[in-house]
């Protein structure tokens, strides 16, 4: 099971409005198995082992091996820019890859 982790930064409203936009992507796509996390950055020590793939909303300076793709074009990018940040989320999940 892929783990992605969606982050923001003081409140959760960007990981909200991602992850509603990841599960209707998902869904649509009939992509399964993949776990959806909403996390802030200040606890990211908490949650970024648990994580495959990174998703942030803000600026992410945290050192990691593991993809880190902004979600903010998921937002504010308009569909073609979604779909392009939903395409390479995708690249990362295995579930994804038999579809």
């Amino acid at each position: 099971m892929t783990v992605i982790a969606l982050c923001c930064g003081v409140a959760v409203n960007s990981s909200n409005a991602g992850e509603e936009i990841l599960r209707e992507a998902f869904q649509k796509r009939g992509v399964k198995g993949v776990q959806l996390i909403k996390c802030h950055l200040q606890d990211a020590e908490n949650w970024l082992p648990r994580a495959d793939i990174i998703v942030p909303f803000l600026l992410f300076t945290i050192k990691t091996d593991k993809p880190v793709i902004s979600g903010v074009p998921m937002i504010a990018g308009g569909k073609k820019k979604r779909e392009e940040v939903i395409d390479e989320i995708l690249k990362h999940c295995p579930e994804a890859q038999t579809k």
